[in-house]
């Protein structure tokens, strides 16, 4: 083992959603001289919200139990703890508001702040990167200059991209030009972008997943009575977690990870099997597909290329709805609307959106016939989630890093391609050592890294790894 003296490095973060906020926590807590300068740069003013804790509507709650949302892996009921101080009667099985969420990673960010006193510590930037170009330095050492639209530039020894979920596709159509119009939000997280719908407006929502449940639940909120429809390919709704009174079941998935194979269709029939037997025997589905979180990535890494392309065709779509499930009252809430009436759900393919007058004429093909139907709405909200095709995000970052080909898409578009150091992969195939990237686009590499239980690890591991880069501690081969 060589040890080399270093000065302080600097890293920049670049994204202050969940990832972006738990790097920079986990770098700083430290607080010894070793401790990096570390730039914490986002898009909007407001740190530690991201996407997904931006919101202040009460009825968006997270889809995770809140014993299972800590920031630290090693503090496990962090997050518990800082909401009994908001709610007492609040418990590991609750299911909190995401607002919560979002003030407890802003609390943890500003309180690591606080607690470092050595000479390094936090910078908040806000402002765009809009490009980031790696350097050789004369004593051979790489670093970064990260290029900010206002026009100033920061240098850095290392560079993470902590980017997170980017705003939804546009699904295809014969006829793509309704995009343009003002009554389509492609991105209904965009702040105030579904507050310029009047509340009267009957409205059609692109997918029936997470993002439609809560804007459905949204836009009854604001009038009970608004006529809502909501249209997917195969017009599957997300499950529910199991209610707070029922506890889990400890499931051993080893037997069942050996017996899939290494084909999609052995994963398929293995897992139902599993869930019919153990069903008779009062068992839960949702023990059985818990128990598989651990060897989620190892299932991934063994498929091939053809049979990832033949999961994602045909599988991913059911494995989401019972993998991302909703919280209890939320699923409650939306069964509700679609009960009353008041959201009406179809399973087919969208074929035609004319913007007629003051009124929008969607056409649709139903699922499984070659019937069309139509639909009358006054506006349209995709709600197919997040895209992470990174070949078709309108970002000049990502694009930048995509045409000079330091970023790499992974082939099937479910994220970037990275090493097992978080190291960005070039389209020449070789790794980066001063851009990194931590966030859902792992999935690409790891499948289920798109959660808070996982991301935290993939973080600590990344801050782990930076760690030993700053302080100039190598290990060498004997």
């Amino acid at each position: 083992m060589d040890r080399e003296v270093d000065m302080v490095k600097t890293i920049v973060i670049v994204g202050a959603g969940f990832s972006g906020t738990a790097l920079a926590v986990n770098l700083l807590r430290s607080g010894h001289a070793k401790t990096p300068r570390v730039i914490l740069i986002n898009r909007s003013g407001r740190m530690a919200r991201g996407v997904a804790y931006g919101t202040n509507d009460s009825r968006h709650l997270l889809n995770v139990p809140a014993g299972n949302m800590s920031l630290l892996p090693d503090q496990p009921d962090g997050f518990v703890e800082y909401c009994r101080r908001v709610d007492p009667s609040i418990t590991p099985k609750s299911f909190v508001s995401r607002e919560i969420y979002g003030n407890y990673l802003e609390q943890s960010l500003t309180d690591v702040e606080c607690r470092n006193s050595s000479g390094s510590g936090l910078t908040r930037v806000v402002g765009e990167v809009v490009r980031i170009e790696s350097m050789v330095m004369a004593d051979s050492q790489q670093t970064a200059a990260i290029h900010l639209r206002d026009g100033n530039t920061l240098h850095a020894d290392h560079v993470v991209l902590a980017c997170g979920n980017f705003a939804p596709a546009s699904p295809p159509l014969e006829d793509s030009s309704f995009y343009s119009s003002k009554r389509y939000i492609r991105d209904p997280w965009q702040s105030g972008a579904l507050a310029t719908i009047p509340t009267h407006e009957k409205v059609l929502l692109i997918g029936t997943g997470l993002t439609a449940v809560d804007v459905a639940l949204r836009f009854a909120g604001e009038n009970p009575s608004r006529l809502c429809y909501a249209v997917s390919r195969r017009g599957l709704m997300p499950q529910a977690h199991r209610s707070m009174d029922k506890a889990p079941v400890q499931f051993d998935a080893s037997p069942l990870v050996r017996e899939m194979g290494v084909h999609v269709r052995g994963y398929v029939r293995a897992l139902r099997q599993q869930i019919a037997l153990h069903a008779r025997d009062g068992l839960d589905w949702r023990d059985i597909v818990a128990a598989l979180r651990p060897h989620t990535s190892a299932l991934w890494t063994r498929l091939s290329e053809a049979e990832r392309r033949r999961f994602l065709r045909h599988v991913q779509p059911h494995w989401d709805v019972h993998r991302h499930r909703t919280a209890p009252e939320s699923h409650q809430n939306f069964k509700t609307l679609v009960t009353n009436g008041t959201l009406r759900t179809l399973a087919g393919n969208l074929l035609r959106i004319r913007e007629e007058g003051n009124s929008i004429r969607v056409a649709i093909r139903l699922r499984g016939t070659t019937n069309e139907t139509s639909v009358e709405v006054g506006y349209v909200v995709n709600c197919t989630g997040p895209n992470s095709d990174v070949r078709r995000v309108d970002d000049p970052l990502i694009r930048q890093l995509i045409t000079d080909g330091v970023m790499s898409a992974d082939p099937n578009g479910s994220g970037v391609e990275v090493t097992e150091d978080y190291q960005l992969v070039s389209s020449q195939g070789q790794c980066n050592d001063v851009i990194r990237y931590v966030g859902p686009l792992l999935r690409a590499r790891y499948w289920e890294a798109t959660a808070v239980p996982e991301l935290r690890q993939h973080v600590q591991q990344l801050a782990n790894i930076l760690s030993i880069a700053r302080t100039g501690v190598r290990v060498t081969a004997a």
